[in-house]
């Protein structure tokens, strides 16, 4: 007997003694309370297997969930997918390898760029520094006029068109992404990036949310065997993707409607086609010199003028209780009412038509007492559908509308616009008459922070006063409808 108490007391003390346990060997590394050797280094630590249900599954861990506990999920459930999982006190968190951050970044890309507080920080970023942005798969960086890295903080916000463009790799872990106006921008790249960062950048999609944030300068319209590009009247690049319209060996006769008033569409010498508009046509009836859009067609098309349609154009208003019709508390914003008002519609006949390119630009306003430019810089983030028939075939991306106050986009000013351009093949789903099928452009404003322009007592000059006042409409100018047939 007192054998067995002296040795279960020697291991005690040496317990106390020497807190680190080794498997395999007798000397744990002295930083670690566990040190496992494999003698003849051919095995590993399995870690439990766990059937976790999702990131929120506090009931499969039959003793509760303790912070840092790793499991191995074993198949695919809700959002969990088979791998390691830690928990850290509120949820189940992934272990991520190397291999899957290119896939991750491309899948997040479009939500990261079209988040709108995103948007209005990379434009105004573009707009008033320039210079090399970086981003590693959670936030944005860029250099200041001082060369300070600077954060554009997205961790609250972060949750896919091929064009001629280059990806030149400097070689020193960063790349250099130039579109076909000639502007660049220097990406930094982790080296944990690296080696996929050529696929991410090259992917079509992540091209086509490039592309939209990069300012343009000069060009005709080009075609690269996926996708249309041109630059308006204002330098801004207008992308129009035939992708879905034009097979590698198919052919298609065109036939454009100039929805407005005089427009002329030239055959050069080459393949290529220049179209103008009637600002771009003098008294006579010819074209200005270095005016129109240049438009490059790949061999099978053609393209035929037609006679105009004919359209109707409107401009709805929205008064101030609209505007603010739902707080979003701590938010610093209002969500409106979501009603859709018609700002255009047109009739086109529909056989044998097959796809349309619609490209437009639409104009907002804000009235305020009486009628001074906005005291306080607002903003209104516009929802923009087109209707073929009564069936929504296309939602653009919201844009915002800045109005008055110092340092808008429009400063000084209560307008603002922004340019539309959109081309598909018709959805099987849309019937088409043989005549009068109508096209419409719907709107709303989806939220604002139009409440810190309001007066709260006696009216004020360059304010909204009133509930029942109207403050804000929109109108359609510069519409033209371009028409496929097979």
């Amino acid at each position: 007997m007192k054998k067995k108490v002296l040795s279960i007391a020697v291991l005690l003390l040496a317990s106390a003694v020497h807190a680190q346990v080794g498997i395999g060997t007798i000397t744990p590394n002295q930083s670690a309370e566990l040190t496992i050797w494999s003698k003849a280094e051919d095995k590993g630590l399995l870690i439990p297997s766990v059937p976790l249900t999702s990131t929120t599954d506090q009931t499969t861990i039959s003793n509760g969930n303790v912070e840092s506990l790793l499991v191995y999920a074993t198949k695919k459930q809700g959002d969990i997918e088979p791998g390691f999982y830690y928990w850290n006190t509120t949820k189940w968190g992934r272990i991520v390898p190397d291999s899957e951050i290119a896939n991750l970044v491309i899948k997040n890309f479009t939500a990261i760029i079209s988040n709108e507080e995103v948007k209005t920080d990379l434009e105004q970023l573009f707009q008033t520094t320039g210079g090399n942005v970086y981003y590693d798969g959670t936030t944005f960086e860029y250099m200041d006029t001082s060369g300070t890295k600077q954060e554009i903080d997205f961790s609250a916000l972060i949750q896919e068109k091929q064009t001629v463009t280059t990806l030149v790799n400097n070689n020193d872990g960063t790349y250099t992404y130039t579109n076909e106006a000639g502007v660049a921008v220097v990406i930094d790249v982790p080296a944990h990036v690296i080696n996929n960062f050529e696929e991410i950048v090259n992917n079509v999609e992540v091209q086509e949310v490039l592309n939209q944030y990069i300012a343009n300068n000069g060009g005709n319209m080009f075609y690269d065997g996926t996708t249309f590009e041109y630059l308006d009247a204002n330098g801004i690049k207008q992308e129009v993707d035939f992708s879905e319209l034009i097979q590698a060996n198919g052919t298609m006769n065109t036939i454009v409607k100039a929805n407005e008033t005089t427009t002329k569409l030239v055959k050069n010498s080459n393949t290529s086609y220049t179209y103008y508009n009637e600002s771009e046509i003098d008294s006579a009836g010819n074209p200005i010199a270095n005016t129109g859009v240049t438009m490059k067609f790949p061999k099978g098309i053609s393209v035929v003028a037609d006679e105009p349609g004919y359209n109707v154009r409107s401009q709805p208003t929205w008064i101030y209780s609209d505007m603010i019709y739902q707080d979003n508390p701590g938010n610093e914003f209002y969500n409106t009412n979501g009603e859709f008002k018609k700002v255009f519609s047109t009739k086109f006949d529909g056989k044998p038509i097959k796809n349309i390119f619609v490209s437009f630009a639409l104009e907002g306003g804000i009235s305020t007492v009486p009628e001074y430019v906005a005291n306080n810089r607002v903003w209104a983030m516009m929802d923009v559908r087109i209707y073929i028939n009564d069936v929504l075939v296309k939602e653009f991306i919201n844009r915002r509308y800045y109005f008055g106050g110092a340092g808008s986009y429009a400063a000084g000013t209560n307008q603002d616009y922004h340019e539309y351009a959109w081309a598909i093949t018709i959805p099987n789903y849309v019937t088409l008459r043989a005549t009068a099928n109508t096209l419409e452009i719907k709107v709303t404003p989806t939220r604002n922070n139009f409440y810190q322009n309001r007066s709260s007592g006696a009216p004020i000059d360059g304010h909204f006063n009133s509930d029942t006042d109207k403050v804000f409409d929109m109108k359609l100018t510069g519409f033209n409808l371009l028409l496929f047939k097979e």
